[in-house]
């Protein structure tokens, strides 16, 4: 059964990709990808011709388990630094019955009720359009897009399956 957000008299629906699971992916496979990495090297210096020859020829030239323990450490660092990046740059979103709020890195925009005509999905991206068909905000939106909608409808806020701007131009 799916929770779907509720609207109540006065409170915030808060939409987020939540952080520790970003990181957690990212560290997953930085380990996966470090892991691998010793092999990859090895089937390199396998061919005839390999490109990169001398870095593989360094790397494979660590002994075994530091090698393999080596690459993986640093696979979970990339991963631990990809993933907290990952997690800055992701799109919360607050829902209230006067205004909603966007979150993206340290950047905050906030709109009112009236200053907001539709929200909708275009490819990956969340468009917010204002009284004069003008986009207000675009941006990348990894969250659940039933949950979104669900979240600004339960708050009165207008939500379309496309842009109604492309209907509306001639050909």
């Amino acid at each position: 059964m799916r929770k779907s957000p509720r609207s109540q008299a006065g409170r915030a629906t808060e939409l987020a990709e939540p952080a520790w699971a970003i990181v957690l992916f990212c560290v997953a496979c930085g380990a996966v990808a470090g892991a691998v990495l010793p092999l990859l090297a090895r089937l390199l210096l396998a061919l005839p011709w390999a490109p990169l020859e001398g870095p593989a020829e360094l790397l494979t030239s660590v002994p075994e388990p530091a090698l393999t323990l080596g690459t993986t450490a640093v696979g979970v660092l990339g991963g631990l630094l990809l993933g907290f990046t990952a997690a800055h740059e992701s799109l919360s979103v607050r829902v209230r019955d006067t205004h909603v709020t966007l979150t993206v890195r340290d950047s905050v925009q906030d709109f009112t009720r009236d200053e907001i005509s539709v929200f909708f999905r275009d490819g990956k991206q969340l468009v917010l359009l204002g009284p004069d068909s003008l986009e207000l905000a675009r941006e990348h939106c990894g969250l659940n897009w039933r949950r979104l909608a669900d979240a600004l409808t339960a708050h009165g806020y207008p939500w379309a399956e496309a842009d109604h701007r492309v209907a509306q131009c001639p050909r």
